[in-house]
C-alpha cells in the first residue's frame, strides 16, 4: 500500500513527595506553562501547556513519557519490557523520537543515538483533579509508518477528556514473526498493550478515569483495536469502548498467515552470509543487522500482525476467532464514502510502473483481474470476482480500453475489498455479544483539504479521491488550517466522537443517532447535515450509483500518466 501517512516559557518547578499510598503528585501552575508530575514508583516527568484550537483552554501536554525499555539490543524483536524507574527528569515538553521508519532513518543518527528507543507516549489532560473519560489512540499507516507528533491534540482537547497517544514499533522490527520466543510476532501490537497497562496504573495523575478508557484508531490502526476486542490473550479492564475507523483485523490485508516467508525474504536481502535456511539463522542475522539496513530491505514489503504468534495473541484467523467471540465493549465503527480510492491509486501506481505507461491491449476486463491479483482477496473460485463485476462494471466497457469510463467501479471495488465489508464483519461480530450500544457511520463530507497523495501530491492521477481514507482525520486532529465550514464539521466530529467516549452514545445537536441492528444497519452520515440510512450494503456501490459519479473522473489527465 501506499505510504502515508503526516505561549511564553516561565519555570515552574515543584514536587511534593508523599508516602506510596498517595496516588498522584502534581504540582502546576495555570500561570505557567512548565508543570512538573510525579509518577508514583516511575518517577518525574516535565510537562508545558498549549491551548485548545477554538475556545484557547489551556491544556497540559505530556508529549514523551516512556512506558516500556528499549527495545534494542537483546531485547530487539522481544516482547516489550515496562519501563523501570529513572532519576533524571523526563522532557515531556517536546516530542520523543519516532520509532524507525524509511523517512525518517539514517545511518548517521544510527551510529550516535539508539533510534529503536522509541516506546513513549503523550498524555493531554486540562485537569489534574478530573476523573475524566480517557481516549486512547492508535494510529495508522500500514504498519510500517507512524507518530504521535502527527496527531497534534487541540480539537479533541476542546472537550473535558485525557487523551493518550502511543507510540509502537513497526515494520519488521514491530510485526516480524518466528513463532518462537526470539521473534514472537505481534510486538507492536505487544507495544500498545504495555501501554494500556501503563494508563491503567498511572492515568489518574493527569485527571483520568481508567475505568472509562476509549480505544481508537484508524486504518491499521483500527485493526490493532479491533483485535484487542477479539484477542484471547488481551485481559478484561483496560479499555472499555471502541471506535474502529476504516480499517479491521477482518481485512485480508490485516493478516500474516505465513510470517515465516517474510522473514526469511528479510534476512535473504540483508545477504547474510550464514544463510536463511532456519529460525535460528534468521534470528541470527536480523540481531546483528543495522536498523537502516533493515528498514532500507524492507521498505517496499508490507507488514501486519501474524496469526500463531508466540503468545497467542493472534492464535489463528480473525474468522476463527470470531466463531468463539465473547467481548462485551460498545463499538462505534465507520468508513470514508470513498474509502477505496487510495488502493485505487496504489495498484494503479505500481501496474503504470510495470507496464511503463503503455496499456495497449489491455481491456477494462482484464484489468480487474489484475486489480484482484493485486488483492489477493483469496478469491479461488472466481466467485466474489465474477460477482462485483457484474455489480459494478457497466457491460459496454469491459473488453474496451476506456479506462476512465469504470473508474468509479474501481473505487467502490477497493472500497469493499480492503474497508467497508471488513469493518462491517468486525461489527457484526461485535454485535454478537450483548454489548448494548453498537454504532456504525459513513463520513462523506468534502472539504477543503484532502490525504489523497498528501505525501508526493496526486496530479498524475486520472481520477479524483473524492472522500478520501484518513480525511476524516484532518476534523479530528489539528493538522491543516480549516476554513468556517471545515472547523463546523470538525466541531460535530469531535462531539461525536467524544460524546461516545465519556457516554457510550454518540450525539451532536440533539440528533437522535440509532443503534446498530446486528445486521445492515441503521447507520448515521456525517456530513453538513447528520442524516440516517437503513442498509449499509448502499455503501458499498456508493460512487457507482452517484448521480455525479462522473466528478470522480479527470478528464484532462491521461490513463498511463505517472509521476
Amino acid at each position: 500500500m501506499r505510504r502515508w501517512q503526516i505561549g511564553t516559557l516561565v519555570f515552574f518547578v515543584m514536587a511534593i513527595v508523599l508516602s506510596a499510598l498517595v496516588a498522584c503528585v502534581v504540582t502546576q501552575s495555570t500561570e505557567s506553562d512548565n508543570l512538573l508530575v510525579t509518577l508514583p514508583d516511575l518517577g518525574k516527568v516535565q510537562g508545558s501547556i498549549t491551548h485548545s484550537a477554538w475556545t484557547n483552554q489551556e491544556v497540559y501536554q505530556f508529549l514523551s513519557i516512556p512506558y516500556a525499555e528499549a527495545p534494542s539490543g537483546n531485547l530487539r524483536f522481544k516482547a516489550p519490557v515496562p519501563k523501570k524507574p529513572w532519576d533524571e527528569t523526563v522532557d515531556g515538553t517536546k516530542y520523543g523520537r519516532r520509532c524507525p521508519v524509511s523517512t525518517h532513518v539514517n545511518a548517521a543518527e544510527a551510529d550516535s543515538v539508539d533510534i529503536e528507543d522509541c516506546l513513549s507516549l503523550c498524555v493531554y489532560t486540562k485537569n489534574f483533579k478530573a476523573n475524566a473519560s480517557v481516549m486512547f489512540y492508535i494510529y495508522g499507516g500500514g504498519f510500517y509508518n507512524g507518530t504521535h507528533a502527527d496527531h497534534p491534540p487541540h480539537y479533541l482537547m476542546e472537550k473535558d477528556i485525557v487523551l493518550v497517544v502511543p507510540q509502537f514499533r513497526l515494520g519488521a522490527l514491530g510485526w516480524m514473526s518466528l513463532r518462537n520466543k526470539k521473534v514472537p510476532g505481534n510486538m507492536g501490537f505487544m507495544d500498545v498493550l504495555t501501554a494500556l497497562k501503563w494508563v491503567q496504573a498511572n492515568i489518574h495523575n493527569f485527571g483520568g478515569n481508567a475505568a472509562n478508557v476509549t480505544v481508537f484508531g484508524q486504518s491499521a490502526g483500527a485493526v490493532q483495536t479491533s483485535l484487542l476486542t477479539m484477542s484471547p490473550g488481551v485481559p478484561d479492564g483496560l479499555f472499555n469502548k471502541v471506535i474502529t475507523a476504516s480499517g479491521s483485523v477482518f481485512g485480508h490485508w490485516a493478516v500474516n498467515e505465513k510470517p515465516f516467508d517474510l522473514a526469511k525474504s528479510i534476512c535473504e536481502g540483508i545477504k547474510c552470509p550464514r544463510g536463511c535456511g532456519d529460525s535460528q539463522a534468521i534470528h541470527g542475522c536480523l540481531m546483528k543487522a543495522s536498523v537502516p539496513n533493515i528498514i532500507k530491505v524492507t521498505s517496499s514489503m508490507s507488514f501486519s500482525p501474524s496469526t500463531e504468534d508466540f503468545f497467542g495473541y493472534l492464535p489463528t484467523t480473525p474468522t476463527e476467532l470470531a466463531k468463539t467471540y465473547k467481548r462485551k465493549y460498545p463499538v462505534m465503527a465507520g468508513v470514508t464514502r470513498h474509502d477505496g480510492s487510495f488502493v485505487t491509486a496504489s495498484i494503479y501506481d505500481g501496474l503504470n510502473a510495470q507496464l511503463k505507461g503503455n496499456w495497449s491491449g489491455i481491456t477494462t476486463r482484464a484489468l480487474i483481474d489484475m486489480m484482484f491479483v493485486a488483492d489477493d482477496l483469496g478469491d479461488k473460485s472466481g466467485i466474489i470476482r465474477q460477482t462485483l463485476t457484474k455489480l459494478l462494471f457497466e457491460e459496454q466497457y469491459l473488453e474496451s480500453t476506456d479506462f476512465k469510463a469504470s473508474i468509479p467501479a474501481y473505487i467502490d471495488l477497493h472500497g469493499i475489498g480492503w474497508m467497508k465489508s471488513p469493518l462491517l464483519t468486525f461489527l457484526r461480530t461485535s454485535s454478537q455479544s450483548p454489548a448494548g450500544d453498537n454504532y456504525l457511520y459513513s463520513f462523506d463530507y468534502a472539504g477543503e483539504h484532502t490525504r489523497f497523495g498528501y505525501e508526493f501530491g496526486n496530479d498524475w492521477y486520472p481520477f479524483e479521491g473524492g472522500v478520501h481514507h484518513s480525511n476524516d482525520n484532518i476534523y479530528l486532529w489539528s493538522t491543516h488550517k480549516l476554513n468556517e465550514k471545515d472547523t463546523e464539521i470538525a466541531k460535530k466530529m469531535v462531539d461525536i466522537w467524544t460524546s461516545f467516549a465519556i457516554t457510550g452514545k454518540p450525539s451532536h445537536g440533539g440528533i437522535d443517532i440509532p443503534k446498530f441492528n446486528g445486521d445492515n444497519g441503521p447507520y448515521f452520515h456525517i456530513n453538513e447535515e447528520i442524516t440516517i440510512g437503513q442498509d449499509f450494503l448502499d455503501e458499498l456501490v456508493t460512487t457507482v450509483r452517484d448521480p455525479k459519479r462522473d466528478d470522480m473522473i479527470r478528464q484532462d489527465v491521461p490513463w498511463g500518466t505517472g509521476p
